[in-house]
């Protein structure tokens, strides 16, 4: 029988979980709220139906549970960052703050984050 879980609830497990698997509770809560993101507005492919084969790609080594992504080319506005196999929303949301830096600084930017995992619906 189908049974409906508050998104708070399922924000919680999803990123409780994710934790118990070595990622750090911040990176956690985000990959969390990607997926709850994905349910509300629609999208389950890209939702909850996700968390075991991440969480499956952690286990394997195939995805790093602490993201340690490392700048591999800097020309001042534009940045090539290498993720090394990180979570893709995690590296995503690091490269965004480096862009938002660089256009800061340069007046516009561009970022390419190489060995990412999927990140999700891109929200």
């Amino acid at each position: 029988m189908p049974h409906t879980v508050a998104a708070v609830d399922l924000l919680r497990f999803a990123a409780a979980t994710t934790e118990a698997h070595g990622v750090p509770p911040e990176d956690a809560r985000l990959l969390a709220d990607t997926l709850v993101t994905a349910e509300l507005w629609g999208h389950p492919s890209h939702g909850m139906l996700r968390l075991p084969w991440y969480l499956a790609r952690i286990r394997s080594g195939a995805t790093a549970a602490t993201a340690a992504p490392r700048v591999v080319s800097d020309n001042g506005a534009v940045l090539v960052v290498d993720g090394q196999d990180g979570l893709g929303q995690v590296l995503a949301d690091r490269a965004t703050r480096l862009g938002i830096d660089r256009a800061r600084e340069h007046g516009i930017s561009a970022i390419v984050v190489r060995n990412s995992g999927h990140f999700g619906t891109a929200a």
